[in-house]
């Protein structure tokens, strides 16, 4: 690789957090545990949950109104609902899981964190409640806790393919890349689809030297959502350090088209050799 490889090691968009909260789709924190007690999403669905609430308050039917709000992002009344289902069934695990939820996606990680390890207390042989909480963690900087509750959550169940991801960025902001290359690669091998897990595979395989694999997988990225400005400046860095100075500046000039501001993918573009 030309002297671009050395750029192109300290460019990785790690402000992306790969781990469950995904680049590409923003976050997929949110569990099955409040599917079956949520009302639809609906302004005549959430009424009737209000109605219902108001007669006879369950922790059940605020939990899932709580859920439901949130996706509409009504996020006060959410957590308020939330804290209600909480307050009124504290062993009620899906209500400490949607709270906490609510909580990381506005920001509060210190108030959610409780909430998550109450979850994973009451409901121990789910696997989302310990993704959930890894994720968490691995959020605060706790990364030996959220190492140990992602290889849980995998334990119960090896084909979550964020539970792998989450735990692969916690590995290779430890220091273990070797061990981080194969949860990658099991994460992008369940759901190959996914730009952002094939965007992270190729970026530990260019590091470890294994260009044509890496240059394969950002293709593959690329392929899977043609708009995801970080895999064509990853795409354009590589080719730029193998000599196809050509295709390098397309990815590169694709990147500036996609992300304007970026200075990183406009600095590459210009130590492209014109040929």
């Amino acid at each position: 690789m030309s002297g671009l490889s050395t750029s192109f090691a300290l460019c990785h968009r790690s402000q992306r957090e790969p781990c469950g909260a995904d680049r590409h789709q923003q976050t997929r924190r949110e569990s099955e545990l409040h599917e079956a007690s949520s009302p639809g999403t609906s302004r005549s669905a959430i009424a009737e949950s209000r109605k219902a609430i108001a007669i006879e308050p369950t922790a059940e039917e605020l939990s899932g109104l709580a859920a439901a709000l949130a996706r509409r992002g009504e996020i006060d009344e959410a957590i308020r609902r939330a804290t209600e289902a909480v307050a009124l069934k504290p062993q009620l695990a899906e209500a400490h899981h949607n709270l906490a939820l609510m909580l990381a996606g506005a920001g509060r990680l210190d108030e959610a964190l409780p909430h998550f390890v109450e979850a994973s207390r009451l409901r121990p042989e789910l696997p989302e409640v310990h993704a959930a909480l890894a994720k968490a963690l691995a959020d605060s900087g706790d990364l030996n806790r959220a190492a140990a509750e992602f290889r849980e959550a995998l334990r119960i169940d090896d084909r979550i393919a964020d539970a792998h991801h989450g735990l692969a960025t916690v590995l290779v902001k430890q220091g273990n890349r070797g061990e981080a290359l194969s949860e990658y690669a099991r994460a992008a091998t369940l759901q190959p689809d996914r730009a952002d897990f094939q965007d992270d595979l190729g970026f530990v395989l260019a590091g470890q030297g294994k260009v044509a694999e890496a240059i394969a997988c950002f293709s593959e990225a690329v392929r899977a959502a043609p708009d995801f400005e970080p895999a064509r400046y990853h795409l354009g860095l590589v080719l730029a350090a193998t000599g196809r100075f050509r295709e390098a500046a397309e990815e590169l000039n694709e990147a500036l088209r996609l992300n304007p501001a970026d200075d990183g993918a406009r600095r590459a573009l210009a130590a492209v050799p014109r040929k």
